[in-house]
Order: C-alpha cells, then structure tokens, then sequence
C-alpha cells in the first residue's frame, strides 16, 4: 500500500521518477540513491549546499524505466547537509 500511495503522489506531480531511498545517511565517502522510474528517462543529479550552490558538478544518468539505484562518490565534499536535486525534461526533484 505504501508504494501504491507513493505512485499515486508521484503521478499527482506530474514527475517522472521517485526517490525511494538514500543511504547511509550521515556518509563520509558514499552514498546509495535508490529511485523508482516511472518512464525510460535521462537524469541530471546535482548535490547542492545549504545556500543552493552546486557543490558537486551535475552527473548524467541514464535510467530505463523500473528500480534503479546509483552510488555517488561524495568523499570530496566538506563536511555539512546537502540537497540532491535530480532533474529531467521539465521537472525538479
């Protein structure tokens, strides 16, 4: 039933994937994006600071439709939170 309410959220969007998961939460070297993609798509995944600024450069992944998880190299960043943006076509998670 959690899944069904989250697809349903998902489609209320508009958007074309959800972020099921990201662990470890805190990392100090990596970090594990599990995403549910509704429609074979590119994504952009930018990891941003707390003023908004790119902190890590945009990463291209090519997602078919289905579960996916990627893993980020973050061992570079200075200690802090950070923000994952994901973006394709139009639309901003």
């Amino acid at each position: 039933a959690d899944s069904d309410d989250q697809l349903l959220s998902t489609i209320e969007n508009d958007a074309p994937m959800s972020v099921m998961n990201v662990f470890p939460n805190p990392t100090r070297d990596i970090i594990n994006l599990d995403l549910m993609v509704f429609a074979d798509t590119d994504l952009e995944l930018s990891i941003l600071n707390t003023l908004g600024q790119e902190a890590m450069p945009g990463t291209s992944l090519n997602v078919g439709q289905g579960a996916s998880r990627s893993t980020l190299d973050v061992s570079t960043l200075p200690a802090g939170a950070y923000l994952i943006r994901l973006t394709t076509m139009d639309k901003v998670v």
